[in-house]
C-alpha cells in the first residue's frame, strides 16, 4: 500500500503509479549481472577544483619593418641577390653636338652651316595700282586690302592685308572697304556696310555713289570718298 495515497502497488516498484511517491530508498550502485561477484566501490570524494591558468602574455606592438626574406608581402619588394639588373633604356632623342647645340638639321639629321641656309623670299603680284591716302603715303594694291579705321580681320576676305586710316572726323567707319586687285583688269571697291558709304569721283569731277554692301570695279585714274577722307587712285 501507498503511505501517501493508500493504493495498491507494485512492491518491486520504486515510486506510486498514482501519486508518483517514492516507495524505496535510492540506491548509489547497481547491482551486478547474475554470476558475477559484487564490487565495493571507493566512496567518492570531490577533488580541489584546478587553478585558473595564467594569463597569456600581452602581443607585441605591430610593427611594419619587415626583415630581408627571399620573398614578397603586402609592403616591400626584396630583390633576390642573383638577379641580373635590365640594360639601360637608350635616349629617345640623340644629344646634339657640344659644339653646336642648336644648329638646325637637315632631313637626314646632319647639322647645317648657318651661313649655308636657304633665304625664302617672299613673292607677291606685282602692284599695278596704288592707293594715295591723305597723308601722302602710297599704298600697293599688291593683294586684297581692308581699309578702315580699326579694320576687324573678320569683315574682310581671307589673308587681306589691313590698312589702318587716321580720320580725326571719324566719318570712316572702323572697316570701310575692301580693294581686291585685277591682274590687268584694274581694283574692285567693294563697300563693307559703311555708316557713310564711298563715293567715287572721276576724273572730271563726276560723283557715283556705290550702294552700302555694293562694289565696282575701276580701270582708270579716279579718287573715293569714305565720308569726308579722300584716297587718290593710281596706277603704277
Amino acid at each position: 500500500m501507498c503511505a501517501s495515497c493508500a493504493q495498491p502497488v507494485d512492491p518491486r516498484a520504486f515510486v506510486c503509479l498514482n501519486c508518483g511517491a517514492p516507495l524505496q530508498e535510492p540506491v548509489s550502485t547497481i547491482p551486478p549481472p547474475p554470476g558475477l561477484p559484487a564490487t565495493t566501490r571507493a566512496p567518492a570524494f570531490s577533488a580541489p577544483p584546478p587553478p585558473p591558468p595564467a594569463p597569456a602574455p600581452p602581443l607585441p606592438p605591430p610593427s611594419w619593418e619587415r626583415g630581408t626574406t627571399q620573398g614578397t608581402d603586402s609592403f616591400t619588394f626584396h630583390v633576390p641577390p642573383h638577379t641580373v639588373p635590365l640594360p639601360a633604356a637608350p635616349p629617345a632623342f640623340p644629344a646634339r653636338a657640344a659644339s653646336q647645340p642648336d644648329a638646325p638639321e637637315t632631313a637626314d639629321g646632319e647639322p647645317v652651316d648657318a651661313d649655308d641656309r636657304t633665304i625664302v623670299v617672299e613673292r607677291r603680284p606685282k602692284a599695278e595700282w596704288g592707293l594715295r591716302l591723305g597723308s601722302g603715303e602710297l599704298v600697293r594694291v599688291d593683294g586684297p586690302l581692308l581699309l578702315g579705321r580699326n579694320p576687324a580681320p573678320m569683315t574682310g576676305p581671307v589673308g587681306a592685308r589691313r590698312v589702318t586710316i587716321d580720320d580725326p572726323g571719324r566719318t570712316v567707319s572702323r572697316s570701310h572697304l575692301v580693294v581686291v586687285p585685277q591682274p590687268g583688269a584694274g581694283i574692285v571697291l567693294r563697300d563693307v556696310s559703311s555708316a557713310n558709304g564711298i563715293v567715287l569721283v572721276a576724273p572730271d569731277g563726276t560723283e557715283s555713289e556705290i550702294e552700302p554692301g555694293g562694289e565696282l570695279r575701276v580701270a582708270d585714274r579716279c579718287a573715293i570718298l569714305l565720308g569726308e577722307y579722300r584716297i587718290w587712285i593710281e596706277p603704277l
